[in-house]
């Protein structure tokens, strides 16, 4: 199965930008692309999908387990999967590894590409670079500068060769394409009036300064991953309803599809568009935002018409800062 991780050495380094970047280029050369996010994220998987133009995916290796991961990624790949990191390569758990980029592509068996951001660095990103690829057995098997200056690309690619590493490119500083952020992270994809020029833009500096070409090459991975698949049968005649708009949003897919395997009937609507909530089962609010869900709330509970058989909600909320 084709495969490629873009990794990044921290947050903040680029990784969801180069991926985006990566993304839209596959995508406009007509490549059936799928995409992944390591870890416990709603935010990245929506630019992702934004780009792509179908569902991403999380892969979460802190509560998943080695076959889980494995099945999901084989489930959900089309003709290429990408991977984006979470956090730096190495970063897990509790100064851990578990949950972390790196384990990640151990357990897929995934050849990486790490980003690095140069801002404010020439020559020391290599012992960056060095110090990433030494640490400790890895699949690292490229480098995507960020934030660098053309003229100084030549130097720092001929230097990555040298240590047995492939350079795949950079992006200069896009100043057209800077994706806000909060103390949540990123802003989400729904909140950027012109999210696709945006992508289409970077897919732009891609074909150009990234050699999209090598990632193809890199990511023809012919060692396949063996694991268990699940059984899942049709157990339940159940409807769901799962509030679903730019504010309830963080949700993730294979949790939505799994209920739909199972027999439940997903029935989605929004409360920012004054959607009552249809007849259901049970409901599921994934809000991003404490504020937003307790506001929405008193508007679900006035709503006396609608008749809720099952028990309880699920509310998924990513933030409890006021």
């Amino acid at each position: 199965m084709r495969r490629i991780m873009i990794a990044g050495t921290n947050s903040g380094c680029g990784k969801t930008t180069v991926t985006c970047a990566v993304l839209q280029a596959l995508v406009n050369r007509k490549i059936n692309v799928s995409s992944f996010k390591c870890g416990p994220d709603y935010i990245d998987p929506m630019f992702h999908k934004t780009v792509i133009g179908t569902a991403a995916y999380n892969l979460d290796t802190y509560l998943m387990s080695n076959d889980a991961v494995n099945y999901l990624l084989n489930k959900n790949s089309g003709d290429i999967a990408v991977i984006e990191g979470v956090m730096g390569f190495y970063d897990g758990f509790s100064f851990t590894e578990k949950g972390s980029t790196h384990e990640l592509s151990e357990i897929t068996d995934t050849d990486v590409i790490l980003v690095v951001n140069c801002r404010g660095m020439s020559l020391s990103a290599m012992a960056l670079v060095k110090g990433f690829k030494e640490f400790r057995k890895n699949n690292i098997k490229g480098v995507i500068f960020n934030n660098l200056s053309e003229k100084m690309y030549g130097n720092l690619a001929e230097k990555c060769r040298k240590i047995g590493l492939t350079p795949l490119g950079f992006l200069p500083n896009i100043k057209d394409v800077q994706i806000s952020s909060r103390h949540l992270g990123l802003v989400t994809a729904g909140e950027i009036d012109d999210i696709k020029d945006k992508m289409n833009l970077l897919a732009d500096y891609a074909e150009k300064y990234i050699d999209i070409d090598k990632i193809l090459e890199i990511s023809e991975n012919d060692r396949d991953t063996k694991f268990a698949s699940p059984e899942i049968t049709k157990k339940y005649n159940v409807k769901i309803a799962v509030a679903y708009d730019r504010a309830f949003c963080f949700y993730y897919e294979d949790n939505l599809n799994l209920l739909s395997e199972m027999g439940a009937e997903i029935v989605k609507f929004s409360p920012l568009e004054n959607e009552n909530v249809p007849q259901c089962d049970g409901l599921i609010l994934g809000a991003f935002s404490s504020n937003i869900l307790l506001i929405t709330n008193q508007v679900l509970y006035s709503r006396h018409s609608t008749e809720i058989t099952g028990f309880g909600f699920i509310v998924p909320v990513a933030d409890t800062q006021q």
